[in-house]
């Protein structure tokens, strides 16, 4: 790689990052950015999976650091999310690139009538112990946003803060650290499987992680300093992109 293009990297990665662990989405930054530099979109899915470890890591320990990590809760679902990753990381290796943007999109039209629906959640902690029926149902959505996660992944932070927010009642800024846990687990496994498939790009992937990561403890603080209210801003403004990005062709 060029100087420049690693100056990218560098640059596109700390944005992906700060946006990541505030309201997600930040792979929408970094996918567009390594296919732009000449990845096929396989190895720009994996390689960017590389980077989210590190990405969460960072912003997990920061959020805890803050006491904004629910680490009861935050466990059972990263397994299920682990485990759906799995599928995912081995789906996106067996498909094409449309079927990947017809899903993503698709999704992301879900994701928007849920915001549409429940625009006042996620100001005040209202955390409780959950009902089985309501655990069940957290974990059956963490599986299935795994998939997506270890398929294509942008978004999936996003996505993971409405189950925190809308069945656990947290808040948005202890689900935003929450996630960070929930994504570590299924980039993990995720990223072994691509590693394994010779999907990554260590090259590209080593620095854009770093500027992730230094992006992702920067975000944190910024977080738990800007508080709900403007999270929630962000976050509608990053829902409504995430759907226009996907849905427009190119």
């Amino acid at each position: 790689m060029t100087l420049e293009q690693v100056a990218l990297l560098v640059a596109g990665g700390f944005f992906a990052g700060l946006m990541n662990v505030i309201v997600g989405g930040g792979s929408l930054i970094s996918i567009p950015l390594l296919i732009l530099l000449g990845l096929s979109s396989q190895v720009a899915v994996a390689t960017n999976r590389l980077a989210i470890i590190v990405l969460s890591t960072t912003g997990a320990i920061k959020y805890y650091q803050q006491g904004k990590v629910d680490l009861r809760l935050s466990w059972p679902l990263a397994i299920c999310a682990a485990i759906g990753s799995c599928f995912g990381a081995w789906l996106v290796l067996a498909v094409n690139e449309a079927v990947l943007k017809k899903v993503i999109a698709i999704l992301m039209l879900a994701l928007l009538g849920v915001m549409l629906l429940r625009i006042d959640a996620g100001l005040k902690d209202r955390a409780a112990a959950p009902t089985r029926k309501v655990a069940a149902l957290s974990w059956l959505l963490t599986f299935v946003l795994g998939i997506y996660g270890g398929f294509y992944g942008a978004g999936v932070s996003t996505f993971l803060m409405f189950v925190l927010v809308l069945l656990h009642g947290m808040s948005f800024v202890a689900s935003a650290g929450t996630t960070q846990v929930i994504t570590l687990s299924l980039s993990i496994l995720s990223a072994g499987i691509f590693a394994w498939a010779g999907k990554i790009n260590y090259w590209a992937g080593v620095p854009l992680a770093l500027a992730m990561g230094v992006g992702a403890w920067f975000g944190a603080q910024l977080a738990v300093k800007a508080g709900n209210v403007w999270i929630r801003r962000g976050f509608c403004v990053v829902v409504i992109i995430l759907a226009v990005k996907l849905l427009l062709p190119k």
